[in-house]
């Protein structure tokens, strides 16, 4: 689906942008060129990275069960490092 109409942007280009480290709408505008011109795809454009953001934060429950039914241990997902959070220097 395109998001932004003004740059021909679609929603596989933003989760692509989001996956490759991007985390907030300059960081996908950057990225992709949307929301360059217009701003009106910038609410879905926060709507993809709250999505993005809340999936991090999700245990890998699918993984997990695979793992159960291999009998392997518990694997934490792992998380691009743009999703790392990391304490303020200070």
């Amino acid at each position: 689906m395109y998001v932004c109409h003004c740059n021909v942007v679609s929603d596989r280009h933003i989760r692509a942008a989001i996956a490759a480290g991007a985390v907030d709408v300059d960081g996908v505008s950057d990225a992709c060129g949307a929301a360059t011109v217009c701003g009106g795809c910038v609410p879905t454009i926060e709507d993809l990275l709250a999505e993005a953001a809340a999936a991090i934060r999700q245990p890998d429950l699918v993984g997990l069960r695979q793992a159960a039914r291999r009998g392997g241990g518990h694997r934490a997902p792992v998380l691009p490092a743009a999703a790392v959070a990391r304490p303020a220097a200070g």
